[in-house]
């Protein structure tokens, strides 16, 4: 079905930006003489502002101008002002600095203008912090390698006009800031139109923990990671702003190395339909923001970008897209998304957030630039039939998501460093049947601070680890098998803030020809392994270790172990420092 999509633009939003153009066009009338050579400029009070031959009086009617120069220092900030009350201009200069081309902090409302400079090869170009209602328009900050091109923090009313912010690089974790074209964190009621925000290492645009905000008018390009980030920003507006090559998005940064693992924001079903998102196109096709649909079918919609928001009993099939971002589910039940083609997706596949009784199946999601499903905070879902090859992050994953059944999916050829086939984080009740995962760059699985895992009947060759398994416990491992492992065929770790992984069971395996152990427990309580065939790890030294406690490596009531190719007689030596054996070798395969 062709979804129809209204797009209703308020008066009241187009006053605004009426009146903000306005208000910029009067003040960059300036006259552009010959730029002037000179030092940075230090401002530390009002009275500072007397230490410089600056024209005005520092009245709202008549600023100080700080126009025409040309400042290129390696000290860390080519112009600060701080602690005034004073108005002031900065106009028509370029500016290169250590760390700060131009840096604004605790001014006195409405008293700064920053207009047509020109920032660049900074860490960051422009940074205002604690300065509401300031106007930066006609600027441009390009290849500043630190932070961005602007950053602006606790600056309510803040007005962005007509920038140009390309290029820029450098990553924060702790502010997350990722190399943006702009930011802005706790800045609400702030306007951003008609900047143009072209090949950031990070996101176009950043804008966090900043309700009633006005995003529109602005053109995106090529952004590495998207090109709207819209974080915790209540009833803000997305209009009629293009994007080439990149997106919309709501989410945090998401990677499988878990060192750097930021967990998708606990946005709830209001935050998404405060706002208001119209008018928008990706790659010259409409972004499609769908909410409180029901019962329908979709199978074409012409879009750039689909967003799905609080629907019920939806069919998505027959999609191919091809553009930044496959199909996003928020807030969405008793979805079926069954036989598209999502491929060659710069982004992820499908992305399910807080979304229940989903079914994926019999999709294809392959080479596509990060993860071909993921399920966050998603419950009581079937993942079925599905094709995943050369994702960069990975095949599937889950996050603290309960009660999914994932079967028969091929999950091979992951590409980046710490990609699985399929990964299971902070998770439980989860059944893994009857997939097949090879030569993925990490795991065939991994599972981590998870528990009530059942992992059975998988065909897991040429991965890193056939199973890497974090702190987990109650899990099933069984019936798979495990061959050809770069390092061990199943390696349990321990945490140091989770703990270790315990009371479980590892039965009716083969492990065959992995590099390392076919079972290595790093650390691990009252965990049972029987019943496993194990032929030719280790380059046929012994073939398990055990550093954990209390590990039983046969059946104790039965009294039979597993069995081991190089075994002839005797117990079977378990290496580690647990001092382990196997009391009860078995002379022949049980599987």
């Amino acid at each position: 079905m062709k979804i129809k999509r209204n797009i209703v633009l308020s008066i009241a939003f187009s006053i605004i930006l009426v009146v903000s153009t306005i208000i910029v066009v009067l003040i960059v009338i300036e006259p552009t003489d010959q730029r002037i050579e000179h030092e940075p400029i230090i401002i530390w009070s009002d009275r500072d502002f007397n230490n410089y031959n600056f024209r005005g009086k520092g009245s709202e009617e008549s600023p100080y101008r700080i126009n025409n120069l040309n400042i290129t220092t390696t000290s860390s900030k080519g112009i600060y002002i701080t602690n005034t009350t004073k108005s002031f201009s900065i106009s028509n200069c370029i500016i290169s600095a250590g760390y700060a081309g131009i840096h604004i902090q605790k001014i006195a409302t409405s008293t700064a203008q920053i207009i047509n400079n020109t920032c660049n090869d900074a860490g960051v170009g422009i940074l205002i912090q604690n300065s509401p209602n300031i106007i930066i328009s006609n600027n441009i900050c390009q290849k500043n390698d630190k932070e961005n091109g602007i950053f602006i923090s606790n600056s309510p009313n803040s007005l962005i006009t007509n920038n140009t912010c390309n290029g820029n690089s450098g990553i924060n974790f702790i502010e997350k800031n990722f190399g943006n074209g702009i930011s802005l964190i706790n800045s609400p009621s702030s306007i951003l139109s008609d900047n143009v925000c072209i090949l950031n290492s990070g996101h176009g645009i950043s804008l966090s923990l900043s309700d009633n905000s006005i995003i529109s008018n602005n053109r995106f390009s090529n952004n590495s990671i998207t090109g709207l980030w819209v974080d915790y920003s209540r009833n803000s507006s997305v209009i009629n702003n293009k994007f080439l090559n990149d997106g919309l998005a709501f989410e945090s940064l998401f990677t499988s190395n878990h060192d750097i693992f930021d967990k998708f924001e606990e946005f709830t079903l209001d935050y998404y339909l405060s706002m208001k998102i119209e008018g928008n196109f990706v790659n010259e096709k409409p972004l499609g923001f769908y909410s409180n649909l029901t019962n329908q079918i979709i199978t074409s919609t012409g879009d750039g970008q689909m967003i799905f928001v609080n629907c019920f009993n939806l069919t998505v099939s027959d999609l191919t897209p091809t553009e930044f971002y496959g199909v996003s589910f928020y807030y969405c039940s008793y979805s079926k998304i069954i036989g598209n083609n999502f491929s060659n997706i710069a982004k992820n596949g499908v992305l399910q957030v807080y979304s229940d009784y989903t079914l994926i199946a019999n999709n294809t999601l392959s080479f596509n630039g990060e993860t071909g499903i993921i399920l966050y905070n998603s419950n009581n879902s079937t993942i079925y039939n599905n094709t995943c090859l050369s994702n960069y992050w990975g095949g599937i994953t889950m996050i603290q998501s309960s009660n999914i059944t994932i079967k028969q999916n091929i999950c091979n050829n992951s590409g980046s460093t710490n990609s699985d086939g399929i990964t299971v984080l902070m998770s439980s009740n989860i059944t893994i049947t009857e997939n097949i995962c090879k030569n993925n760059r990490n795991s065939g699985i991994e599972t981590w601070e998870s528990e009530y895992l059942i992992i059975t009947n998988n065909t897991l060759i040429n991965n890193r680890w056939g199973i890497f398994g974090g702190p987990a416990s109650f899990f099933t491992i069984s019936f798979n098998t495990i061959e050809l492992s770069r390092q061990e065929g199943i390696m349990m770790i321990t945490s140091s803030s989770n703990g270790l992984s315990k009371n479980s069971t590892i039965t009716y395996n083969i492990f065959a020809n992995n590099t390392s152990y076919g079972i290595a427990i790093q650390a691990g309580i009252n965990i049972v392994i029987h019943h496993n065939s194990f032929t030719y790890n280790n380059l046929m030294s012994i073939q398990g270790f055990d550093s954990g406690s209390d590990n039983y490596w046969y059946d104790i009531n039965l009294l039979e172990g597993n069995h081991w190719k190089d075994w002839s007689s005797g117990n079977y030596s378990i290496d580690g420092s647990a001092g382990s054996e196997d009391i009860y070798p078995l002379s022949s395969s049980p599987v």
